[in-house]
C-alpha cells in the first residue's frame, strides 16, 4: 500500500485538512452504509483536529446524529484526569458538537479491573458491529506516533502487538507508559476503511522517515505494522 502523505508548515493548516479528510469520510459512509464509526486517539497531535471540527465551518458539514466516537486507546484515569483521553477530546469536540450521547463509545475505566475493562469495552465493539460484519469495520482510525514509533497504546516489544484480542490491557510496569491503559490491538486497528496518522513535533520526523522509507527493522516498530484495509494517509508538521 503506498500511502498518502500531506505535509504542513503550519500544525493548524494540519489540523483543517485533517477535519477536511474526517467530514469526507464521515459524508461517504452514511451515504453508503447510515452512519459513520470512528475511532479517535490521544496524546498531542489530534487537539488542533478536534478543535477544527468543533468549529462550526466543519461541524455543520458533519453528520454528527450518525457518526459514532470510538477510542484506539485510552489510559486508565478518570474521565475528568487531565491525562484522560476522553476528556481531552470532550473538553475541545464532543462538548461542543450535537453529537448524540449514546454515540459516543468511552472506554469504561470506572470497571477498575484492566481485563474486565478490555474485555467490555471488545463486547461493546462486537455489539455495534453485530450484523453488519463478520468482523468489525471502521470507516476511519485516527493514529498518533510516538519517538519510540508506538501508536495507540501498542509499544515496542509490547505484548499487545501479538494479541489476537481486538482490545487489550496495556500494565504499566512503573516507567513508560505512565499510566497502565487499554488500547486496541493490530488485530482490530487494521480493521478500517481508512487509517490517518496525526503527527505533529519536530522530534518525530526521524520515527516518521523511517515507517515511511519500509524495511525490516530489528525490532518491528508497531505504526509500521498498521496496514488499512484501503486508504493509508499520513498528515505531518514538523513544528
Amino acid at each position: 500500500m503506498i500511502p498518502s502523505v500531506h505535509r504542513f508548515e503550519d500544525a493548524r493548516d494540519l489540523a483543517d485538512q485533517a477535519a477536511r479528510l474526517c467530514v469526507a469520510q464521515a459524508k461517504a459512509a452514511v451515504a453508503e452504509r447510515g452512519r459513520f464509526a470512528m475511532a479517535i486517539s490521544g496524546g498531542t497531535s489530534p487537539r488542533g483536529l478536534f478543535e477544527s471540527l468543533a468549529l462550526e465551518s466543519f461541524s455543520a458539514e458533519m453528520p454528527w446524529a450518525d457518526t459514532h466516537i470510538f477510542w484506539a486507546d485510552e489510559r486508565l484515569v478518570s474521565p475528568k484526569h487531565p491525562d484522560s483521553n476522553f476528556g481531552m477530546a470532550h473538553g475541545l469536540m464532543l462538548s461542543k458538537v450535537p453529537i448524540p450521547e449514546p454515540n459516543v463509545h468511552r472506554v469504561p475505566v470506572e470497571l477498575i479491573n484492566p481485563n474486565v475493562i478490555a474485555q467490555t469495552y471488545q463486547d461493546e465493539i462486537a455489539k455495534f458491529f453485530e450484523g453488519a460484519t463478520e468482523w468489525p469495520l471502521f470507516d476511519l482510525i485516527l493514529l498518533g506516533l510516538g519517538e519510540d514509533g508506538h501508536t495507540a497504546s501498542l509499544f515496542p516489544g509490547s505484548r499487545a502487538l501479538d494479541s489476537k484480542a481486538w482490545v487489550a490491557p496495556v500494565l504499566s510496569p512503573g516507567m513508560e507508559p505512565k499510566h497502565s491503559r487499554i488500547t486496541m490491538t493490530l488485530e482490530l486497528i487494521n480493521r478500517t476503511r481508512c487509517a490517518a496518522f496525526i503527527v505533529v513535533g519536530e522530534g518525530k520526523k526521524g520515527i516518521v522517515d523511517r515507517i515511511l522509507a519500509g524495511g525490516a527493522p530489528m525490532q518491528p516498530l508497531p505504526a509500521a505494522l498498521v496496514r488499512p484495509l484501503s486508504d493509508m494517509e499520513w498528515f505531518l508538521a514538523y513544528v
